[in-house]
């Protein structure tokens, strides 16, 4: 970006007035989407009507975007707040929107607290609600898959070896609701 100084006569008695203009005027800047696991990042980079190949660098410190969609020619540059590796991530382009699926270098290190280096806010970077799970409930989803003590559990087989005739027995015994 660039800012163009507009200034006026001082016999005026104004204030100085700074224009934010983009530096390529071309380009849109699309809505980025992202969420995360212990190991892995969700990208989602909407453009709604993608017309043929998008453009894409994917770096390990980050990612620049190119496509045309049905409002115009669309880009956005991203670096990361910790290195992914490139070669083991993957993408899919759909009508309207571009996603990938990038694996962290650093798979040991706690979750990343935002997507960017840069801690700033922007309008275009948003939490994916969707595909988001907070670290404690990674983790207790990993103990319920272990069994919680290392054996495997899975409800559909307690489902299999419930009794249902046992069940009638109990209701029988029961003393009648007054």
């Amino acid at each position: 970006y660039t800012f163009l100084p507009i200034e006026e006569s001082k016999q005026e008695r104004t204030l100085n007035i700074y224009i934010h203009i983009p530096m390529s005027a071309e380009l849109l800047q699309p809505e980025v989407r992202w969420a995360q696991r212990k190991d892995i990042l969700y990208v989602k980079i909407d453009v709604s009507g993608i017309e043929g190949k998008p453009s894409i660098q994917l770096k390990p410190e980050g990612f620049e975007f190119k496509a045309t969609g049905e409002e115009g020619s669309y880009g956005v540059s991203v670096n990361f707040f910790d290195e992914i590796v490139p070669e083991e991530s993957e993408y899919h382009v759909a009508p309207r929107y571009y996603e990938m699926i990038l694996k962290k270098k650093n798979t040991d290190a706690d979750y990343w607290p935002c997507l960017t280096k840069e801690k700033l806010k922007t309008w275009w970077l948003k939490v994916d609600w969707s595909r988001w799970v907070d670290e404690d409930e990674e983790a207790e989803k990993e103990n319920l898959k272990l069994g919680g003590a290392g054996q495997s559990f899975n409800l559909d087989d307690m489902d299999a070896n419930w009794d249902d005739e046992e069940v009638e027995d109990e209701e029988d015994d029961l003393p009648p609701l007054e």
